[in-house]
């Protein structure tokens, strides 16, 4: 059986392992026992080469030494203070200039208490190229990451809003039914964390960058399902408008890409109920990419399927951004920054 953990793990090693210089991670959340743990465990499995923590030198090390004495472990972790980085007006010019673009008045050194934050500080480390990734977010707000990397990651190119999208590890329950949800028991839920309530275009932008996630991270074929309490047409009230015309801007930007919608849930992953209701669908039935309506339904969906059917939540992860950025939850255990961790790098 497919493992996700395992073939993310080896992405990972293969990127360390081709771009050793490159795959380095930070954390501005130091004072956190759970990321100093996984900080250990990412580099006693290669899933990195190092790993940035941001914070007083002193503590940081006297604490990583309660998970690790191994001293080829603490030389490959480098802990930066912000207020004694030899650098900080190479970083506080980079700020300035990113602000001033944006059209922010303030003056310069005006500035330099948020550049001392170890969130913004840690993002500008990712886009001045001194790490692949930011991992953040078990201490700090979904609020505070996401405007952070807002005001420091470029974007992709043509892409205008930033989503995040959720994996969904269901082969545990594959154990137990007769049938395999997604692809090999995973699924992407989208959007679960940022946009509150997108409407058409930002719904079909939220569509396009989950199906580029899914293929990126897990080279197969993305089948996007565009969800709603109706299946294509069996309801004609004014909230379904919103996702039917979301798929044909879809299907106008790629033409390729296995999308439908109007779908129910079970009409998106159950083929027997697909098979009733709309045979026709290439995607219903066999849906591994679920786009949510609104962010309600996609954060509520995400814990219903956690909690109720113990699957494995990883996530939420950002997306549209031009560098991996991962917005953890705060309820993260250990084991999901290590993933979070090795998907980032690997990706």
């Amino acid at each position: 059986m497919f493992c996700l953990k395992d073939y993310v793990f080896k992405k990972a090693k293969i990127f360390v392992k081709e771009n050793k210089y490159k795959a380095s991670v930070v954390f501005p959340e130091s004072g956190d026992s759970r990321v100093l743990k996984a900080a250990v465990v990412i580099l006693q499995r290669n899933l990195a080469n190092s790993i940035v923590l941001i914070g007083k030198k002193d503590p940081v090390i006297n604490s990583l030494k309660e998970f690790s004495n191994c001293n080829n472990i603490l030389e490959r972790i480098e802990v930066v203070d912000p207020n004694s980085f030899p650098d900080i007006e190479m970083y506080l010019d980079e700020y300035w200039s990113l602000l001033k673009l944006k059209g922010v008045g303030a003056t310069k050194q005006s500035l330099k208490t948020q550049v001392l934050d170890e969130i913004t500080f840690a993002m500008l480390m990712v886009r001045l190229g001194y790490a692949k990734s930011c991992v953040c977010g078990a201490i700090s707000t979904s609020a505070k990451v996401l405007s952070n990397a807002l005001r420091i990651i470029p974007k992709l190119d043509d892409v205008k809003i930033v989503s995040s999208f959720m994996i969904m590890d269901t082969s545990s329950i594959a154990r137990n039914v007769d049938f395999c949800f997604g692809h090999n028991g995973i699924l992407f839920f989208a959007d679960c964390s940022v946009v509150v309530n997108p409407n058409s275009l930002e719904l079909a932008e939220i569509a396009l960058q989950s199906a580029k996630s899914f293929k990126d991270i897990l080279n197969a074929e993305p089948k996007v399902a565009l969800l709603s309490f109706s299946t294509k047409g069996s309801s004609n009230a004014r909230e379904t408008e919103k996702v039917k015309n979301a798929l044909n801007i879809v299907k106008n930007k790629e033409s390729d890409l296995l999308i439908d919608g109007e779908l129910q849930l079970d009409s998106a992953i159950i083929k027997s109920v697909a098979e009733k209701k709309c045979r026709e669908s290439l995607v219903a039935g066999s849906a591994n990419v679920l786009i949510f309506p609104n962010l309600d339904s996609g954060n509520i969906g995400y814990k219903l399927v956690e909690r109720f059917a113990f699957a494995k939540a990883y996530g939420p992860f950002l997306q549209g951004f031009s560098k991996p950025i991962s917005d953890l939850s705060r309820g993260c255990s250990v084991d999901e920054i290590v993933f979070a961790s090795a998907l980032m790098i690997g990706s």
